[in-house]
């Protein structure tokens, strides 16, 4: 398994994985919540440097859902029609817990709007309307 910004290999073929708007939406109307409580919740202490740490790495996984990382995944997949919960078991069993997580911080750091440039622009002003 070789993991890089946004693709990854695994079932024999290139995957793309991207925390884009489309699976930050699937995320949040899935679990009725923000994306930061999604990843509070589902990666509880959990954090990058973890993955350089196997010992609490370890430790910290046996509050994990695997089921939750599965979705993470699935969110972050592009997926094609035909594409099933079996199809992201399978890939999940190919990455194993330090790949799918590699995969999703990395995902996260590379690919939220915030990561891309820093402080997300100030909205520009709405246009005053007639006075009444």
């Amino acid at each position: 398994m070789a993991v890089d910004a946004t693709t990854f290999k695994a079932l024999g073929r290139t995957w793309r994985f991207k925390f884009g708007w489309a699976a930050i939406c699937r995320l949040e109307e899935r679990y009725d919540k923000p994306l930061g409580e999604i990843f509070a919740d589902m990666l509880p202490g959990i954090t990058p440097e973890m993955l350089e740490q196997p010992e609490r790495l370890m430790l910290a996984a046996a509050r994990l859902r695997h089921s939750h990382l599965s979705a993470l995944i699935a969110a972050g997949l592009e997926i094609e029609a035909d594409f099933d919960g079996d199809a992201v078991a399978e890939i999940m069993d190919e990455l194993g817990l330090e790949g799918a997580l590699r995969l999703i911080f990395t995902g996260q750091q590379n690919d939220l709007p915030a990561a891309k440039g820093g402080t997300p622009k100030k909205a520009p002003a709405r246009p005053k309307g007639p006075k009444r």
